[in-house]
This record gives C-alpha cells, structure tokens and sequence, in this order.
C-alpha cells in the first residue's frame, strides 16, 4: 500500500508496495497529488495495466510529443539533417500549423491528463469559431502524433489513442462547368494551361496526377495511361478518348519540333526533352494559380480547378459508360463517391425509356 514521507527538500514522496511488485515512488510538492498518483497506481497495479513506462511517459506533457513528432515528421530547421521530413512544403507548413494550435490549447497538459472529456470540450470550443473540416484536420493530426510515438517510438500511453466522435462534415461540392465557361477559360488561359484543362475534362484524372504524367506512361499503342501514383495509392490504367489522344500527340510534336528562341538559348519546351514530363508546368499550385487567376479575368465565380474532375466524370457517364468502368477512369473506390453523377445517367435511361 502507499506511504508518504517529507523529503529533505520539504517535498511529499510517496511510495507504493504492492506483494509482487517492485516498490515504487515518486515525489511531489502537494500532498493531494502524491494521494491522486498512488491512488492510480495501486488501481493500475491491482487491474494489471500497470507498467513502468506508463508512468514515465504519462508525466510527460503533450506539448513535448507534438515537438519531437513535428522535428520528425513534419518540420525540421536543423539544416544538418540529413533524412527530412517528407511531403510537400504547403502541405508540412500547414500540419505545422496545427500543432501549434494544439500547443497553444492543449499542450500543458501531460499526457495522463489527457482523457477523452478534455479532448470533447477542446472540439466543441473549436467548432464555435471553425469549420467542422478544420477541427477533423486537427483532431487527425494529434491522433498522427500519437499514434507515431506509440509505435515508432514505443512510448506507453495512460489513455491510449484517444477516439472521439468527429463533427460530420459536409464540404462536398456540386459545381459543374456552366454553358460558355469553358469557351471564357480557353479565351483567357494560356495554352499550355488549357491544354491541361481539357485532358482533364476527357480523362477526369486529378490536378496531381495531371501535373505527374511522363512521356513513358503512355503505353504503347498510344490508347492507354498508366497512372503509377494516385491519391488512394492504387495504380491504374486508364482508356484514352480520341480527343486525349489528339492532345496527347501535340504535346509530342511540341517535343520533337522545336522552334528555338533567339532570346533563350533553351526555351521551356525544349526542356520537357531532359526531364520527360508530358506538360511544361508540373507544379500543381502553379496550375491552379493560373486556372484562379483566368477565372477571376473571366468572370467566372466559384470554380476549382478539382470541379474539372466533377465536370469529366459527369461527361463519361452522359457518353453512356457503366459505373463500374467510370470507376475504373476515375480511381473511385467506391459507388457512394459516384452518386451524385449517377443521376444523369439515370436521366438518359429514363428519356430513352419514355421515347
């Protein structure tokens, strides 16, 4: 059982010794905490979730977790470090964000007094002043950490991985291209912008996997695209209309003939040569700037260059194809991801039926 005892230093350590169990103690400047940890302790003991390590790590602060996962995974000023952390910088200065809010809110609490009513009472608050979109990030990115020093880490936590209900969000967008605006986007896009936009409105691939195509993932008979690299992680090929194909032949030509800038000694397409690449811009945010930017010239309000995905998708089932090949040119996993472009089809077969 636990015992207390006044240290030289006028502080209260107390001491648990259970038959069976290494004695242990800790010290403490207030007595009601030395009785609080003992009293857990002992029931931890006597229900066997007991470990050393539980209370080593359970002392710590969050704070000092979210530090350490961040310096390894997300951001590290150390310009001696030779592994960086991996992922693009937006998205690293964005996850770096968060943590600091976490910091600010949460972090001067250990991680023993980190229970599932503190984390329910940090999400309400939230959500009076944020999107339930931005508290789900935020709840994501602690769950990330934790689970991280868990298992990379082999730290032992009280609580485990918290799990609480996450605010139901409803961000989906049904925006579609209206009659005129692709024609106001070729009339105010560059060329070489465009060209992507209307691949994408034939295939229906995203922004990423647009920017990352390669000559060499064109396959052979110049019908098929191999996408190595997706969102779900899942490669997949995908058919070419003939009008991706046509598209797809111009960008070679470009290659191949090149017409050399006096200016320059190598211009821009020329060096789509050395490096592969099948577009001259292969940064997504460059992309989406120029497509925000012909938008707001155009006149043109509430349109992402991701609504160029709906818009194609929307296309492939208006040409008559099946859900189940959509999926395979768009990479759903899934028919609830489909079902706000079903309705058109629905409707097609619905017109042919009443004549």
């Amino acid at each position: 059982m636990a015992s207390f005892r006044r240290t030289e230093s006028n502080k209260i350590q107390a001491i648990i010794r259970m038959k069976g169990n290494t004695p242990v103690s800790k010290v403490f400047t207030k007595m009601r905490d030395a009785r609080r940890w003992a009293k857990k302790v002992e029931s931890d003991i006597e229900s066997g979730r007991y470990t050393e390590d539980s209370v080593t790590y359970g002392d710590r602060s969050l704070a000092g977790l979210l530090d350490a996962y961040c310096k390894a995974r997300v951001w590290d000023d150390d310009p001696n470090r030779r592994v960086k952390p991996q992922g693009n910088r937006k998205k690293r200065d964005t996850a770096h964000h968060r943590i600091q809010t976490l910091k600010r809110e949460l972090g001067h609490y250990t991680l023993r007094q980190l229970t599932v009513p503190k984390l329910v009472d940090y999400r309400d608050k939230r959500l009076e002043t944020k999107s339930a979109a931005t508290v789900c990030y935020d709840l994501a990115v602690l769950r990330s950490a934790m689970r991280w020093a868990a298992e990379e880490r082999a730290w032992v936590l009280p609580h485990g991985i918290p799990s609480i209900k996450r605010p139901k969000v409803e961000n989906e967008r049904d925006r579609w291209l209206k009659p005129g605006e692709q024609e106001l986007l070729r009339q105010h896009l560059h060329p070489s912008i465009y060209v992507m936009v209307e691949f994408s409105l034939e295939t229906a691939v995203r922004r990423a996997e647009l920017c990352r195509m390669r000559r060499e993932h064109i396959q052979s008979d110049g019908r098929h695209l191999r996408i190595p690299k997706t969102k779900t992680g899942k490669p997949r090929t995908i058919y070419l209309s003939a009008r991706a194909r046509e598209i797809l032949e111009e960008q070679h030509r470009q290659v191949e003939h090149v017409e050399h800038d006096a200016r320059r000694a190598i211009t821009v397409v020329d060096r789509r040569k050395f490096t592969g690449a099948v577009w001259l811009h292969t940064n997504p945010e460059t992309v989406s700037k120029a497509f925000r930017r012909a938008c707001e010239a155009a006149g043109i309000r509430n349109l992402h260059f991701h609504d160029l995905r709906h818009e194609g998708t929307s296309r492939l089932f208006k040409k008559g194809l099946t859900a189940e090949r959509v999926m395979e040119i768009t990479g759903h996993r899934s028919y609830a991801s489909l079902k706000r472009y079903t309705h058109l089809q629905r409707d097609k077969q619905f017109a042919e039926c009443l004549g």
